[in-house]
């Protein structure tokens, strides 16, 4: 059986989760990572978080993933009118291909003198495109009751560990400077200085990217529920009447807090990403 122990900084809830092998979430968050540092080899390729600041929840009452994909809509006339085009542009030069556009610029006439004339209408035989997938939304609400003193207190831990993770940091724009300098080898001379000049004395200048989270289902036994390699949070809702009343224990905390999460990729996914999972045993402390 393994040990209720959780490793180094982990929070857990329920405190004995870990102990009887309850169902849960692990959320994992690290530092942004900009476009620039995934490269090419995109999301989740970089070395993977570190357990140390873990947040592992029984599985929650409700689980929401949410994949969008997104289609134009175009009329069949209109398609037919441009494959045309391309056709003659690439046959016969732009003539021919502009020559090939007219059916579709007719039609457009003929349907407003039909309308006016006749209340009548062309069928338009409208078609869907492929656009893009839209960037996936994932939603988590949990009940959390304080059954003991310690899942009392990592409630409360836990909360304000999400809230921590989701929001900015503030920095000043020297700080910034400093950063790309560096990190990035940036060197913005006596432009940097005058821009730290113009700033000198406000420390809150700049908001730097919240964390993101890495997120997976304990155990993963092929349920359909996808790996999310990297999202951020982008709303905490707490209601701290989670059964339907406000109760204050004589700790001073909350008995029952009703929790939701709302978390978005900050990628999109494809046909070779959507079912990823970690490249190698995230329960590993790296």
């Amino acid at each position: 059986m393994p040990s209720m122990t959780p490793p180094s900084g982990a929070l857990v809830y329920p405190y004995n989760l870990l102990g009887e092998d309850i169902p849960h979430l692990i959320f994992r968050p690290s530092k942004y990572q900009t476009i620039f540092a995934r490269g090419s080899a995109g999301v989740g390729s970089s070395k993977p978080p570190s357990s140390d600041e873990e947040i592992k929840i029984a599985v929650p009452n409700s689980l929401i993933s949410n994949d969008q994909l997104s289609y134009d809509t175009i009329s069949g006339l209109k398609a037919s009118a441009m494959a045309n085009l391309a056709s003659g542009t690439i046959a016969g030069g732009i003539v021919d291909g502009i020559a090939a556009l007219m059916p579709g610029i007719v039609t457009s006439v003929v349907n407003e003198a039909a309308g006016a004339a006749f209340g009548a209408k062309i069928n338009p035989k409208e078609e869907l495109l492929f656009n893009t997938p839209s960037l996936r939304t994932h939603s988590f609400t949990f009940n959390m009751f304080a059954k003991n003193a310690k899942d009392a207190a990592n409630i409360v831990a836990i909360i304000n560990r999400f809230k921590s993770h989701a929001y900015p940091d503030v920095v000043g724009v020297g700080d910034l400077i400093d950063k790309a300098k560096d990190t990035a080898g940036v060197d913005f001379g006596e432009v940097g200085n005058s821009i730290q000049n113009a700033f000198t004395g406000r420390n809150d200048s700049v908001y730097m990217f919240p964390d993101q989270f890495e997120i997976s289902l304990e155990p993963d036994d092929d349920n359909g529920f996808a790996f999310i390699p990297a999202a951020v949070c982008t709303s905490i809702s707490t209601n701290y009447s989670g059964n339907g009343l406000t109760v204050i224990q004589q700790d001073g905390k909350f008995q029952s807090i009703e929790l939701t999460l709302t978390f978005q990729d900050i990628s999109t996914s494809n046909k070779n990403t959507i079912f990823g999972r970690p490249t190698q045993d995230r329960n590993e402390t790296t």
